[in-house]
């Protein structure tokens, strides 16, 4: 959409009316933010009077640090109608884990990106996930999205991996490392049989959002 408003010359769009357009961030704004702006992004939640959630705060990510991304070839998570009705059915989160959660954002997540203190970061990361996902287990089967997943991250976690988590309903996988190195060793030493059905990809944070170039090159 935004390409096409920038060949057309069209006004630019912020996050709220892009969101709007494309009947998108019903639910969760983060990613329309993190197009907009990159980096790592907490949002408010919304209420009922906003067309989407409000960012409540933006950091830059450190840059030497890596995400492992780790995709089974087979499987997808939950989108569109499936997912609204996960939605209707998971119980009610209870007011403790919520803050519970909050309180792990503000009083550990976001000090230790600001430190760059990746243990930090790494551990609350990991438990942030799994009490967010345990809040689903009665759809997922466990804190990620069935069997295959909750294997897959006992398995990372017992050899050695950091801030292991599960990207939305899966199936994608992600790991935190403290550089480029150690992210590549890892990725090295994962034994055949668990490295053949997986995309492993080794990714560095966007703290500046989406770039959109309009060329006049055919040819490019």
């Amino acid at each position: 959409m935004e390409a096409l408003n920038r060949l057309h010359e069209f006004p630019t769009l912020g996050p709220s009316e892009r969101a709007t357009i494309a009947s998108r961030a019903k639910r969760s704004a983060v990613g329309t933010f993190g197009f907009q702006y990159g980096g790592f992004i907490v949002e408010r939640g919304r209420v009922s009077s906003e067309p989407i959630s409000s960012i409540d705060c933006r950091l830059d990510f450190p840059l030497d640090w890596r995400i492992l991304l780790i995709q089974p070839q087979s499987g997808i998570g939950l989108s569109g109608p499936r997912e609204s009705d996960a939605f209707q059915s998971a119980p009610v989160v209870p007011k403790d884990t919520t803050e519970q959660l909050i309180g792990l954002i503000r009083d550990h997540i976001i000090p230790a990106i600001t430190a760059q203190d990746f243990n930090s970061f790494s551990s609350s990361i990991s438990k942030y996930g799994n009490i967010a996902g345990s809040c689903f287990s009665s759809i997922q089967g466990g804190p990620y999205n069935g069997p295959e997943l909750n294997e897959r991250v006992d398995w990372l976690l017992q050899h050695g991996a950091r801030g292991v988590g599960q990207s939305s309903w899966g199936p994608t996988l992600f790991s935190f490392f403290e550089s480029s190195e150690d992210a590549n060793e890892f990725v090295q030493t994962l034994p055949q049989d668990m490295a053949n059905p997986l995309s492993l990809t080794v990714v560095q944070a966007n703290n500046e959002g989406a770039r959109i170039t309009v060329s006049n090159d055919a040819s490019t």
